[in-house]
């Protein structure tokens, strides 16, 4: 690949990038279809080309880590307590647009002005 790169300019050649799934990978940045290529994949593929945001991207896979759990672990009771509180305000919003719905109410604001 590094070859293809010297002999064409608009060809960007970067030697070795680390990235989790769900971040962003130097130089290409994100993409759903790299992404969903490299879950597939296996150590010594060579995916693409892949479109991105800056065009398209072949990528070889150089090694595969094992999932942390540890991370996980660590970040879980704070998912857990977001999703709690996502939950409580969605229940509360509705909660009241139903008594908002189901009110009778009269206008007497013309009285006043």
């Amino acid at each position: 690949m590094k070859d293809i790169a010297n002999e064409n300019k608009s060809f960007e050649y970067v030697a070795e990038s680390n990235s989790s799934l769900i971040g962003s990978f130097e130089s290409i940045g994100k993409s759903n279809f790299v992404v969903g290529a490299l879950k597939k994949s296996k150590a010594g593929d060579i995916l693409g080309p892949l479109p991105t945001l800056r065009g398209q991207a072949y990528v070889k896979v150089l090694e595969i880590s094992d999932l942390n759990l540890a991370d996980f672990e660590e970040k879980k009771e704070s998912i857990k307590f977001s999703l709690l509180i996502e939950r409580q305000n969605m229940m509360w919003a509705n909660w009241l647009q139903a008594l908002r719905n189901n009110s009778d109410l009269e206008d007497y604001r013309y009285d006043f002005y």
